[in-house]
């Protein structure tokens, strides 16, 4: 399974989620609608944010990645999230900072290997300026697709 696979059981959402609690119960609606995770993802993903910050300063767009871990998920998924308005998250390399976040990429993987594999490829598309600029324009997953494939 490859980033492109993940995208395609994932999805592209624009969200209106005024900060991550918001786009966390968003996020956990649409999954358990889709039963792509168990019915304690929400608490989970919550807990890991608290302990395991995810926001990530990449200089442009700021993002996050929350995850969970393997035994809170059912189907292997990449879910990337524009956000209308920027959420404010604690740094992943600095706990004691925040970052204005655009773009969420919620990581749902069963396989360790896997997760690392994608972490990899998804630090391709956080530092390329192209893809990341192209993110502001898609409006769907297909567009996502096909923007990535012609700039990956």
């Amino acid at each position: 399974m490859n980033l492109s696979d993940l995208i395609k059981n994932g999805d592209f959402i624009k969200s209106s989620a005024k900060n991550y609690h918001e786009l966390y119960d968003e996020m956990n609606d649409r999954l358990k609608m889709m039963n792509y995770v168990e019915n304690d993802f929400l608490e989970a993903l919550l807990k890991r944010e608290e302990a395991y910050p995810t926001g990530i300063q990449t200089g442009t767009y700021n993002i996050a990645l929350p995850h969970v871990d393997a035994c809170y998920v059912k189907q292997n998924a990449l879910f990337i999230y524009r956000l209308v308005n920027k959420a404010t998250f604690i740094r992943m390399d600095d706990h004691s900072k925040t970052v204005e976040v655009e773009f969420v990429f919620l990581l749902l993987i069963h396989d360790l290997k896997l997760h690392v594999k994608t972490i990899s490829e998804l630090t391709h598309i956080w530092t390329n300026h192209d893809i990341m600029e192209g993110l502001q324009f898609v409006q769907d997953k297909s567009e996502l697709l096909e923007m990535l494939e012609t700039k990956l």
